[in-house]
């Protein structure tokens, strides 16, 4: 989300005051402030844990055992039939690929290439990064809403109805890429991910992370990654 300066500026103050409570509370409150920060190191804790590939790992095992199905995603957009068995009474589930992207037309246009050649479901994926956590009853970004979003499920459909691909679009809103995008793969239990190389610049890439190290990082070993150019 873009930050005009006088929010910046809002924001900035706002630390500065919640700088000199923290403060104060060090000098007035000893023990309040070693229980605050105990609770801060078990939440960091904690979302290490969750990182982990030990976790990645355990969740793909016994996940799907505590979880519901996934619901259908929002705005499905089906084009084409399920494949079926040679015998043509049971059918058997296809593929999946999971291809995460903004819009950018090469790579949608290669995903659904790899979905045609090898017979998969393909599961399109935008990601709006916030770039701070929202606080309060502030509206976070809908689909529905969303141009961008809607723009990339016309352009996957309209390229892949006439190929008879079955299509789903997904769409989340995060300050962390990398972790919904683990989390669909693993939710969704997605054969194959598809990421594209990041335009970004090096000092970009370094304040927010590096998407594509991170996925390779704890993505279960079952699911192959491919990174298009």
């Amino acid at each position: 989300l873009t930050i005009r300066r006088g929010e910046r500026l809002g924001l900035g103050g706002l630390g500065l005051l919640m700088g000199a409570i923290a403060i104060t509370i060090a000098v007035e409150k000893p023990h309040a402030l070693m229980f605050a920060l105990s609770i801060i190191l078990g939440g960091f804790t904690l979302r290490s844990l969750r990182r982990s590939p030990y976790f990645q790992t355990w969740w793909h095992r016994y996940g799907p055992i505590f979880l519901p199905s996934p619901p259908a995603p929002p705005g499905h957009l089906e084009s084409g039939t399920p494949l079926h068995s040679a015998a043509g009474t049971a059918p058997r589930t296809p593929p999946r690929i999971l291809v995460a992207t903004r819009g950018n037309p090469g790579l949608l246009r290669f995903a659904v290439e790899e979905a045609r050649n090898r017979q998969a479901e393909l599961l399109v994926l935008f990601v709006r990064q916030l770039a701070v956590i929202p606080m309060g009853s502030v509206t976070t970004p809908n689909w529905t809403e969303d141009e961008e979003a809607q723009a990339l499920f016309k352009e996957a459909r309209t390229l892949a109805q006439p190929m008879g691909i079955v299509v789903r679009p997904l769409y989340a809103v995060t300050h962390d890429v990398a972790e919904a995008i683990l989390e669909l793969a693993v939710t969704y239990g997605v054969d194959l991910l598809i990421l594209g190389v990041s335009q970004r610049g090096r000092l970009d890439r370094l304040m927010k992370g590096d998407v594509i190290q991170q996925v390779a990082q704890y993505l279960p070993e079952r699911i192959t990654l491919l990174i298009h150019a």
